[in-house]
Formats: structure tokens, C-alpha cells, sequence
């Protein structure tokens, strides 16, 4: 299975693409470019919640409290 299912899976499952050969890749895309060539509004409406899922789970506050916890569990085992 291609891209990273742990993350797109939350996203939109059909996200995924359904295996990770370059023609498997270039019909998952083609889809998905069809479908938001469909769906322009619904198409923004994943961009806008595909965005605040990464800035949620991986911009620089959440990251800055993962390395904080870090910090705390290792001076905590000195």
C-alpha cells in the first residue's frame, strides 16, 4: 500500500493509494485530480481539513511538547 496509512487513513482513506508501483501511484493521482476536477468544493474541504490535521499533529507546538515530555522523562531518569 503506498503513501503512509497511519496518517491517511485518519484523513480519508481513499487517500491511499493501492500499492506503490509507478502506475498504481500515477492512477491514484489521476483520480484524485479527477475528483477534485469534480468536486471543487469538496476537494477545499479536504485541503482545509488536511491542513489542520498536519498543523495539529505535526507543527512546531506539538512538536515542542513532544520534545518537552522527552526532556522531563530523561532528566526524570537521572
Amino acid at each position: 500500500m503506498g503513501a503512509i496509512p497511519e496518517i491517511l487513513v485518519e484523513l480519508q482513506p481513499d487517500l491511499l493509494f493501492e500499492g506503490i508501483e509507478a502506475e498504481t501511484i500515477a492512477r491514484g493521482i489521476l483520480k484524485h485530480l479527477q475528483r477534485a476536477q469534480a468536486d471543487p468544493q469538496g476537494y477545499e474541504a479536504l485541503r482545509r481539513h488536511c491542513r489542520e490535521y498536519a498543523t495539529t499533529h505535526f507543527g512546531w507546538n506539538r512538536i515542542v511538547e513532544r520534545l518537552e515530555q522527552e526532556l522531563v522523562n530523561i532528566i526524570g531518569k537521572g
